[in-house]
């Protein structure tokens, strides 16, 4: 790792949403925290999900050195059934680094 350039550092790379009623939430939200623990601005240049039913939304602006942000992540529960693993791609511009995210739990339908 180039001390030069910006560092992705998440507090955490997977989030298990656990088991979700159908019935009960149509959406779930939740966010990945990170920080930028190299020397240079760190931007996100563009987020690609593994499914439609993910949206994803992000801080457009250069993260400086030691800025916390988040990657903020909403599920469309409609659209799945049982278990589930999502991924969300990150790329940005560290040097030939795509960041891969998981977000996973059940769906449910209770009746």
């Amino acid at each position: 790792m180039n001390e030069e350039e910006p560092v992705f550092s998440f507090s955490n790379e997977v989030i298990d949403l656990g088991t979700i009623d159908k019935k009960k939430n149509e959406f779930v939200t939740t966010s990945f925290q990170f920080a930028n623990m190299g020397t240079k601005p760190l931007v996100i240049k563009k987020v690609d999900v593994s499914c439609g039913c993910v949206k994803v939304d992000y801080v457009k602006s250069p993260i400086v050195k030691g800025q916390k942000s988040e990657i903020k992540v909403t599920l469309d529960v409609r659209k799945l059934n049982g278990y589930f693993h999502k991924k969300i791609y990150i790329i940005s511009n560290v040097e030939d680094d795509i960041e891969e995210l998981l977000i996973k739990g059940t769906i449910i339908e209770n009746l």
